[in-house]
């Protein structure tokens, strides 16, 4: 199939993007790498009146580096995350090469797959594990949605009619323990199930944890039982209460399988990423 027709813009400046998303009434979308959106408007899924491509928005594609941040723009494509964080903060490097395949890393970008939402996004569990906050500019301006507020539910950000996602901020690491571990049919496949883990260790005990999982319900998700099970526990052993995700979770039946294959996943992936960071210690 083909898509519907529609109005193509290309707006030079986040306010211009603003403004004709505002105008659009609603019938816009925003196009970004195109590696989500375009297969939906060809399948007839959405049939937006207007395309307001981002890809000429020279601030949009800046990583920047601050003292205690890390902020990447929007458009920054998954591939040159990959590579620019991997020695600041590998946890989003590894992460990343699970992301489909290099073309599609070298296309898609950064706020397109926050902004998409899928509850498979390894940038959702990424986020949620390093706790960033993400940037969305709008016709009242910008503001900062923290990533365990910014995922609503099934394919639905928090963003307001004619607001972008325009930056993802992760705070650096002074120290961390981290593991990244997905399951997919194939490689390059939307994953069944992930886990992005980051401990802060003191003396070999867990002092803090954050987890995010994807593939465990209708949104990227935060393991808050799992994290607190893990608080306070020697790292090495940690991976003994991964089960504790059960009550985090709350997988879907699909065609990829049934709920209850699904939560013994994320039960698995819990427990080799939490050895993977032990391991790394």
């Amino acid at each position: 199939m083909k898509p519907a027709a529609f109005v193509y813009e290309r707006p030079s400046s986040i306010a211009e993007a603003v403004q004709l998303l505002s105008e659009a009434d609603g019938e816009a979308k925003v196009l970004a790498g195109g590696q989500s959106l375009v297969p939906l408007m060809a399948f007839r899924l959405v049939s937006p009146s207007m395309l307001v491509d981002i890809g000429a928005i020279a601030e949009l594609g800046d990583i920047d580096s601050g003292p205690d941040t890390i902020r990447i723009g929007a458009g920054v494509t998954h591939r040159r995350a990959e590579l620019a964080l991997g020695p600041v903060i590998p946890l989003v490097a590894v992460g990343l090469r699970e992301l489909g395949h290099v073309a599609i890393r070298n296309v898609g970008t950064v706020g397109g797959s926050l902004a998409h939402a899928d509850p498979a996004s390894e940038w959702g569990a990424l986020a949620l594990a390093l706790d960033a906050s993400i940037s969305v500019t709008g016709p009242a301006g910008e503001r900062s949605v923290g990533a365990d507020r910014f995922f609503l539910d099934w394919m639905q950000p928090d963003l307001m009619p004619g607001e972008i996602v325009t930056g993802l901020h992760i705070p650096k690491p002074s120290s961390m323990r981290w593991g990244f571990v997905e399951i997919a049919r194939r490689r390059g496949d939307f994953a069944l199930a992930g886990a992005a883990v980051n401990l802060g260790v003191a003396d070999g005990v867990i002092a803090t944890a954050r987890v995010g999982i994807l593939g465990g319900g209708v949104t990227p998700l935060r393991a808050h039982t799992l994290e607190a099970a893990l608080t306070g526990m020697d790292l090495v052993g940690a991976a003994e209460v991964a089960e504790a995700v059960d009550a985090d979770v709350d997988p879907l039946d699909d065609q990829h399988g049934p709920a209850r294959y699904k939560r013994r996943l994320a039960r698995v992936v819990c427990e080799r990423a939490i050895r993977q960071a032990a391991e790394a210690a």
